[in-house]
């Protein structure tokens, strides 16, 4: 992990990658950038990159995103809020959550987001008798 094999994913139509995030099943990247105002999204090798929605009034100052199901959700820290929009399409934009102090990071916590693997705690675990 000293950076000898890195690969460059994306160069451009990219400013600042405020949040990204690993869709496991569609096996694509998502990034939302502050400065475009837009949520793209690309193969893990770099093709097929495509804009999800680009809109500076729904996205005037996102901070981080997950994909769930057909959805994209991000925090939107200008207007105080969690918003979606259809990963596909870009269509069926709503505001889940309004009010929010600070909304930053955005997690989601249910079966089959993340891959199946061995919890390294676990596997390295030592017993005593």
């Amino acid at each position: 992990m000293d950076g000898g094999n890195r690969k460059v994913i994306i160069d451009s139509d990219i400013a600042v990658p405020d949040g990204m995030t690993i869709d496991h099943i569609g096996k694509r990247l998502y990034w939302v950038d502050g400065i475009l105002n837009q949520i793209k999204s690309t193969r893990f090798d770099g093709t097929d990159t495509h804009t999800v929605i680009k809109d500076a009034d729904k996205l005037p100052k996102p901070f981080d995103l997950v994909v769930y199901s057909s959805f994209v959700y991000w925090s939107n820290w200008d207007h105080k809020t969690i918003c979606r929009v259809n990963k596909y399409t870009g269509q069926d934009y709503s505001i889940r959550a309004n009010y929010i102090r600070s909304p930053l990071g955005i997690q989601v916590f249910a079966d089959g987001v993340q891959p199946k693997g061995v919890y390294a705690c676990f596997a390295n675990l030592i017993y005593f008798n």
